[in-house]
């Protein structure tokens, strides 16, 4: 089984049910528990900075507190660069969790299941005193272990973290004593850290035999946008390091997948910056872009009997000009896109987590 461990995400999705609703239980964690609940008591005191609502000391807790929303971890955190990168690469996670399993380092709950339902906060991990904590007796390494030890296999155990302060929470040394296979995510190229964290969402989503192929010859790259990724057994590349295995990427023009991306803008400023964009990173030869700024059913429609799955889509801080810039009848695109679509909403100008990715041939 492949085991992934990534971050929360800055941004969460509200709302949620009765804790009641997922059947869910924590029993089996009481130091997790515990420490999740000194956390909160630290956020309630203010001695950790947050900014919303605190969650009620409710069973994620190991508590008995009523009234709090809750969402499974994956959906709480669907905004993020991981599930994003996985969602794009095709795969349904109820399927794709069938045979991974996913793991989210969070400031508040510590260590969470894909399926775990959490509440919503706002907790920056990089505060002194909540790094503190969070180490202190190894608690995440050991409720980690606890879950791979019900497993009862060996399993391929990566790191999709690219942030040192997520990565430094666990110790991943007593995971390879324990006999798993652990790989950390590592960039090259122009790779932000949100970016490397949808690449390895995508290779997480893609064929089972290019992972594991990663995962054994640690020196292959998996390559998307401006950058690429390798699964090393370091935590941080090794230059030089040899290998008898053939690293040479053949890319001719049959093997690459040009896919047509549809860009909806509704100030010029806003059509220039992202094409500054485009040339930055290479894009314009093995895209092929539409600029568009009518949503209407039948303008969707029209580019989807052209071979357009994809929406780039600049917003408004509120999104309160939706309809009136774009003339679509909803402010919920999903309800008019057409089938297997994907889009990404992009405000400010801000291009960072957008990934285009380049299917080539390797050739080993």
């Amino acid at each position: 089984m492949n085991v992934f461990v990534t971050t929360c995400s800055m941004n969460k999705i509200e709302g949620g049910k009765d804790y009641s609703y997922y059947g869910w239980r924590n029993e089996r964690k009481p130091d997790l528990l515990q420490r999740r609940r000194r956390v909160l008591e630290m956020m309630q005191t203010k001695a950790l900075k947050s900014s919303l609502r605190l969650p009620v000391e409710g069973p994620d807790f190991g508590s008995t507190a009523e009234g709090g929303q809750y969402l499974p971890a994956r959906k709480r955190y669907s905004e993020g660069a991981f599930i994003r990168g996985l969602v794009a690469s095709g795969r349904k996670l109820s399927e794709w969790e069938k045979t991974n399993r996913l793991y989210f380092v969070s400031a508040l709950y510590g260590l969470a299941n894909s399926r775990e339902p959490i509440q919503n906060y706002d907790l920056d991990l990089r505060q002194p005193l909540l790094l503190e904590l969070w180490k202190d007796k190894d608690v995440l390494t050991d409720a980690l272990l606890r879950d791979l030890r019900d497993l009862r296999q060996v399993c391929n155990v990566i790191d999709c973290c690219a942030d040192d302060n997520y990565v430094a929470m666990i110790e991943w040394t007593r995971l390879s004593e324990a006999g798993h296979e652990v790989r950390h995510v590592v960039r090259s190229g122009g790779f932000t850290t949100s970016q490397t964290r949808w690449t390895a969402g995508h290779l997480a989503g893609d064929k089972r035999g290019r992972l594991l192929d990663l995962v054994q010859y640690e020196e292959c790259r998996y390559t998307s946008d401006n950058g690429s990724v390798t699964l090393s057994k370091e935590m941080h590349a090794i230059p030089g390091a040899a290998s008898w295995k053939p690293l040479s990427e053949e890319i001719s023009s049959h093997d690459i997948a040009r896919p047509s991306v549809a860009v909806a803008f509704h100030r010029f400023s806003q059509k220039e910056s992202f094409m500054t964009h485009v040339r930055k990173h290479g894009w314009r030869d093995f895209v092929n872009f539409e600029f568009v700024n009518n949503l209407s059913k039948e303008a969707l429609k029209t580019l989807d009997e052209h071979g357009f799955k994809t929406l780039i889509i600049h917003v408004d801080d509120t999104h309160a000009h939706l309809q009136k810039a774009y003339k679509t009848p909803t402010t919920v695109l999903e309800a008019d896109l057409p089938e297997g679509w994907q889009f990404r909403k992009v405000k400010n100008e801000r291009y960072s987590d957008i990934q285009l990715e380049l299917r080539v041939r390797f050739k080993h």
